[in-house]
């Protein structure tokens, strides 16, 4: 019987919606107060029905704080990018990738039957490299008849997950599919890896977490305390302040210093640093609030809690126990989660 595999990664699977949107008369400052809030690194301007362009993080800085302007007085039409550039959402992620490429930009807008639904962006393209990088790898090993699979794998059920699989490896006295050894690894790894992110990282904190790293951060905290919190909590202390890295690293503690030009170089960083490359996966996330634990919730708890359009979009939510913030996850599989910030409980 002739196996298929998923082909493909689409866009629609790692877009962030809904958009959150602002008008052309809003100030900077109010838009970087919506990117605080939900978490995102762009607002949608829009007049009406009509999209008038985009708003990004980087142009906040490059636009506003570069220039040494005054938030409160730049309006969005004075730094937006025009028009907005988007891409289908059936079209694969790769395809945003090389449009983003050839455009020079981080973010593309995605539409849906001429409507803009989302907003995609090299990090959400980012988060699924590794899917992509195992379905290139398993059509390549069916293609070529099987032959790179082990010699002493074998066929069956998985003890771990009771899913069929036909590359079983005996671990421990027990026979474990591909995918729980990955998960297993990567558990193993997410252990050995709780981090420290100075007070000038909040960004990146809060992606850490998502990638499911134990991670705390403070901007109330001084070096000393820092390297004190690290050394009693066995953390890695992640920071730009290369004096920083150094005094810790002189205390013989593990520290990485991070000077990329954005969040993307900084996690680039850090991976490269523990030798490890995170999918993003809600139900292994940490809350991107507060790195509290997320835990399933059925939808009708949610019912009169948040609007019924977000209950109807997502297939299913996780909860954060300490914060009571909530996240959604859209389809089925790897690959496919997609996160909802700032949703309150109430």
């Amino acid at each position: 019987m002739e196996r298929s595999i998923a082909t493909k990664v689409l866009v629609r699977e790692v877009m962030n919606s809904p958009v959150i949107s602002g008008s052309e008369n809003e100030t900077a400052d109010q838009l970087a107060k919506k990117m605080v809030k939900y978490s995102i690194g762009s607002v949608i301007i829009i007049d009406g029905e009509d999209v008038k362009g985009i708003v990004t993080d980087r142009d906040l800085v490059n636009k506003v704080v570069a220039k040494n302007l005054l938030p409160s007085e730049v309006k969005a039409k004075d730094v937006m990018s025009s028009p907005l550039q988007t891409i289908e959402s059936e079209k694969d992620v790769t395809d945003a990738a090389r449009l983003m490429r050839k455009l020079g930009m981080k973010s593309l807008g995605v539409t849906y039957k001429g409507k803009v639904v989302g907003i995609v962006s090299m990090s959400d393209i980012i988060g699924v490299t590794p899917e992509i990088i195992d379905i290139i790898s398993e059509k390549a090993r069916i293609l070529s008849g099987g032959s790179g699979q082990r010699a002493s794998s074998v066929s069956g059920y998985c003890d771990n997950c009771n899913q069929w699989s036909d590359n079983l490896l005996e671990i421990d006295g027990k026979f474990i599919c591909e995918e729980c050894r990955i998960d297993q690894s990567r558990g193993m790894m997410k252990k050995q890896h709780s981090l420290l992110v100075d007070g000038m990282l909040g960004s990146l904190a809060r992606k850490l977490r998502l990638y499911g790293f134990d991670t705390l951060y403070f901007n109330d905290k001084d070096d000393l305390e820092l390297v004190k919190i690290a050394e009693e909590e066995g953390r890695i202390l992640v920071s730009s302040d290369k004096a920083l890295v150094s005094f810790a690293t002189a205390k013989g503690l593990q520290a990485v210093e991070v000077n990329g030009k954005d969040d993307l170089e900084r996690l680039s960083t850090i991976f490269l640093y523990l030798k490890y490359l995170p999918a993003l996966d809600p139900e292994k996330s940490r809350c991107p609030a507060c790195n509290g634990e997320i835990k399933g919730i059925m939808k009708e708890e949610l019912k009169g809690k948040i609007p019924d359009s977000i209950l109807a979009r997502y297939n299913s939510f996780f909860a954060c126990s300490g914060c009571e913030r909530f996240t959604g996850k859209v389809g089925t599989g790897r690959g496919s989660q997609h996160f909802i910030a700032g949703l309150k409980r109430g």
